[in-house]
């Protein structure tokens, strides 16, 4: 992952952490700067347990939303495109 990339990761997933403290997802580190690798977890027993004993790929959408954001659903710094 390129820097800046893990800098936009960073935030998005700082704010993503936030709102889920002490659930389902957390980090190693757990605050992480911009120059480090990630380890993200995820408790797949907790939320709605949809992922409870699945053994593939997972994958996540990042991005934020920013005062340039047009609207709740406008994110900006989104890396890569979904799906690909």
């Amino acid at each position: 992952m390129k820097p800046k990339q893990r800098g936009y990761f960073l935030v998005a997933f700082t704010f993503f952490y936030s709102l889920c403290f002490g659930q389902v997802v957390w980090t190693e580190p757990a605050f992480a700067s911009q120059a480090d690798d990630i380890v993200l977890y995820f408790d797949a027993s907790q939320g709605n347990g949809a992922l409870t004993g699945y053994a593939g790929d997972v994958y996540a959408h990042t991005g934020v939303i920013t005062s340039a954001s047009t609207s709740p659903t406008d994110w900006q710094h989104v890396q890569g495109n979904w799906g690909v």
